[in-house]
Parts: structure tokens; C-alpha cells; sequence
């Protein structure tokens, strides 16, 4: 039997990841903040405690997780990634602009990142912008079914009818359960079969 030290944060913060993992998120964010009050400069214990907060809809609780993460290090591209998407979700498309870039700057390989930054841009009518950012996010991950269907998106807004209805197929292709992706290629088939 596995004895678990209950003064140690790290056994907080993993028993935190494996209550959220199984749905428990309350009881996450109770080893979370175990953990923290533990060691209060536990980085990594803050960025899963926002990221819990923002599973429950506590998105202002969230962002402020993710500064305290980012205080601690300022490099740490997941906190500036999840801060993006919280500043995202309350409206605030600069801010998650400027964070998403953030985080691309310490990994530009974050394919989730170019995604997220693709749709805010994409929020802020910069069809050229997203269009760049979802292809990035396609070549470092060529089988995301949402980035084919988003960046179909972006195209029929700049006119492209052929590239949309192409990249609307390969997200069905990819996730033939998805209805989004079918609704967009059988709305844009039957403007371009009038």
C-alpha cells in the first residue's frame, strides 16, 4: 500500500490532477489549495487551480490563478496559454491576443495556441490573421477537425468557397460526428450549386 505524505504539496497538486481527471473538480481545487497553502510559490499548483476555477465557470478566480502562476514565472507558456483563453471567455480579445502571442514566444510549437489566437483574431474581423493562424495550427497538427472547420470558416469570409468547402469536408472526414462541420458544408454546397 502507498503511504502519501500529506504534507507534501506535490502529493496535493497529483491528487488534485487525478480528481479532475475523474470529474471530482471540488475536490481538486480543495488539494489544490492544499497544496498552496503549503507553498504558497507552487507555480504549477496555481496554473491547475485556475484552470479547475475555470472548469466551474470562475473565470475571474482563473485569471487570477494564472497571474499569481505567471508572477512566480514569467515564462511559463501554459499560464500565459490558459490566462489567454480565461481573458478570451470575458471578452477581452486583446488581452488574449497578447497572451496567446506570449505563449507561442516560449513554444511556437503550441498548436492549441495558434488555434485560440486564429479564433480571436478571427473575433476582431482580422480574417488574415486567423486564416495564418489555423493553417500553423494544421501543419503542426494536420488531423484537428475544429481547425479545418474554423479556418473553412475564415475562408468563406474572405470568399474562398472552394478552400472552405474543402477544409468543411476534411473536418468531417476527421470527426464525422461533428454537425457543425456538416451544416457549414452543405449550407456553402447549396449557395454555390444556385
Amino acid at each position: 500500500m502507498v503511504r502519501l505524505d500529506p504534507k507534501d504539496e506535490f502529493t496535493h497538486v497529483n491528487l488534485g490532477d487525478a480528481l479532475a481527471s475523474k470529474g471530482d473538480v471540488d475536490g481538486a481545487i480543495t488539494e489544490y489549495r492544499e497544496a498552496l497553502r503549503l507553498d504558497p510559490n507552487y507555480e504549477f499548483a496555481h496554473v491547475n487551480l485556475g484552470a479547475a476555477l475555470a472548469s466551474k465557470g470562475d473565470v475571474d478566480g482563473a485569471i487570477t490563478e494564472y497571474r499569481e502562476a505567471l508572477r512566480l514565472d514569467p515564462n511559463n507558456e501554459f499560464a500565459h496559454f490558459n490566462l489567454g483563453h480565461a481573458l478570451e471567455n470575458r471578452g477581452d480579445l486583446d488581452g488574449a491576443i497578447t497572451e496567446y502571442r506570449e505563449a507561442l514566444r516560449l513554444k511556437p510549437n503550441l498548436a492549441a495556441a495558434h488555434f485560440n489566437l486564429g479564433r480571436a483574431l478571427g473575433k476582431k474581423g482580422d480574417w488574415d490573421g486567423e486564416i495564418a493562424e489555423y493553417r500553423e495550427a494544421l501543419r503542426l497538427n494536420p488531423n484537428d477537425g475544429a481547425a479545418h472547420n474554423n479556418l473553412g470558416v475564415a475562408l468563406q469570409h474572405q470568399g474562398d468557397r472552394r478552400g472552405a468547402l474543402e477544409e468543411f469536408r476534411t473536418a468531417c472526414m476527421l470527426d464525422p460526428k461533428d454537425t457543425k462541420c456538416k451544416q457549414n458544408y452543405e449550407r456553402l454546397l447549396q449557395q454555390v450549386n444556385r
